[in-house]
């Protein structure tokens, strides 16, 4: 497909904005439900031919319910496990990961909250060694009157590669967005020890 010398432009200042963050902002659009848009923070890779490859989770999909003007909600989730491809390290090395975790997510009124705690065991797709190790990620989501939306989260890893070499990687973040779902804040914060 042969595109115009601007849109080839555009195309790759998005390609460059993608490629420098780790982290954005996945939101539905829905006339259909009060209170739209949802969104969620979610920590994302692209691959060499420019696909992105996003962490979603249980905690994502329960913090839809935010603002749908459900008076209240709670869900807890016991022994859950889940399986996906993703970054475990601050290597860019793609793993294969299996969870085991505990979640717990709390809304009441537009405001919600939610902590998931496990254990992973990760084997790498194709560059480095197997990891396995604990994690904890919070969350929590606020609608305003205004339509506008702000949340923020905690991610951290504690692990050890196969040859017993320990590492953890802590993340965290915070974000607002008006009423349209253009962000207006966002802090981001990454560090990897090993």
């Amino acid at each position: 497909m042969r595109v115009s010398q601007p849109m080839a432009d555009h195309l790759a200042a998005v390609r460059a904005l993608l490629l420098g963050q780790r982290f954005g902002v996945l939101s539905t659009l829905s006339a259909r439900r009060g209170g739209w848009p949802f969104g969620s923070v979610t920590p994302y890779a692209l691959l060499d031919a420019g696909w992105p490859i996003m962490l979603l989770s249980a905690l994502a999909a329960l913090m839809a319910v935010a603002g749908t003007g459900v008076a209240s909600a709670n869900d807890h989730v016991k022994n859950g496990t889940d399986s996906f491809v993703d970054l475990v390290d601050c290597s860019s090395n793609l793993y294969n990961i299996t969870i085991t975790f505990n979640d717990n997510f709390h809304e009441k009124n537009g405001m919600s909250t939610g902590t998931t705690t496990g254990v992973f065991v990760a084997t790498p797709v194709a560059a480095g060694q197997a990891a396995s190790g604990h994690f904890t990620s919070w969350g929590s989501f606020h609608e305003y009157k205004d339509g506008s939306v702000a949340g923020n989260f905690t991610f951290h890893i504690n692990a050890k590669y196969a040859d017993g070499t320990p590492f953890s990687v802590h993340q965290s973040g915070q974000f607002r967005a008006d009423s349209f779902g253009s962000i207006t804040k966002d802090r981001f914060h990454d560090s990897c020890a090993a």
